[in-house]
């Protein structure tokens, strides 16, 4: 079902990039061997929007960070689930 979403809003275009299936992926296989939690420090968000970490002051923020080499085995892993059909399909009544 997600990989049909993204072929309705891409239309033509061929990529976006987006972190919400790597939040998932987390979400659902928290202790897999691909993060890293950084657990000092906090999120600075500037008035722009866009943000930073930074270690000092630390507050109570978490930052879960790709480890060390893990990043093409997410994508890999990440590609596999999306090209994968639903295990079932529901009928559109």
């Amino acid at each position: 079902p997600v990989r049909r979403v993204y072929e309705l809003y891409l239309g033509d275009r061929l990529t976006r990039s987006s972190w919400d299936q790597v939040a998932v992926l987390y979400a659902v296989r928290p202790h897999a061997p691909f993060w890293c939690i950084r657990t000092e420090g906090y999120n600075h968000i500037f008035e722009n929007g866009t943000n930073q970490w930074r270690e000092k002051p630390d507050k109570d923020h978490n930052l879960v960070q790709f480890a060390p080499e893990a990043r093409d085995k997410i994508t890999n892993i990440i590609e596999q689930l999306m090209a994968r059909p639903p295990a079932r399909l529901v009928s559109e009544e």
